[in-house]
């Protein structure tokens, strides 16, 4: 429902919520289950806070109150904003502590896993385009671009730029060692820009 919510207000249809909790269930014994499971879960919700669920015109719905954050929800607000430094930050703070549902192997999931690291790979890459960001801001940018895309090239240059500037040649051979690791692994050829010509 979270994340059905995040992506249209209106949330998820009942027959989908249904397929998607008891795939192999009859439509009636699926209804009463979600309905015996979603009595049971106002009542935690509403330990945890204002956290309410909603449903109207077979479409379920999860929204949360001035007294509650959920990471996820925050981070989707927070990607679709213009954001100062400070704004960014926590945004990073959201993103660094890993991939959205690294261990839910679902068909139904990936969906909303692959447009989340592709909302955050297209916000963050534009951000390590700007001038008016400092280096380890810059360098947290680019260890949450690799967390979802470990060949991305602008990270790569970034990061080596940054480390380079800052006089850590140790640190930047490292990196670009690493990646070029990554990408003979993954695509079969060396990688074709030296680390001379991505600091140069």
């Amino acid at each position: 429902m979270i994340l059905s919510t995040c992506r249209d207000s209106a949330g998820i249809i009942s027959n989908r919520l249904n397929r998607i909790l008891w795939p192999y269930k009859p439509e009636d014994t699926a209804n009463n289950n979600r309905n015996v499971y979603i009595s049971k879960l106002r009542p935690i919700l509403e330990c945890i806070g204002d956290i309410t669920v909603n449903c109207q015109n077979r479409f379920w719905s999860i929204n949360f109150g001035e007294s509650v954050q959920c990471d996820y929800v925050e981070a989707r607000r927070l990607l679709e904003e213009e954001l100062d430094e400070t704004g960014i930050a926590h945004l990073l703070e959201l993103l660094l502590s890993g991939m959205m549902l690294p261990n839910m192997e679902q068909d139904w999931v990936d969906d909303f896993k692959n447009e989340f690291s592709t909302l955050t790979i297209d916000f963050l890459t534009k951000q390590l385009q700007r001038k008016d960001l400092s280096s380890e801001t810059l360098l947290k940018i680019c260890d949450t671009v690799f967390q979802h895309d470990f060949l991305n090239e602008d990270a790569l240059k970034v990061k080596c730029r940054v480390l380079y500037g800052q006089g850590k040649v140790g640190l930047a051979k490292s990196a670009y060692d690493s990646f070029c690791k990554e990408y003979t692994s993954s695509l079969g050829m060396e990688y074709p820009t030296s680390l001379k010509q991505i600091v140069s």
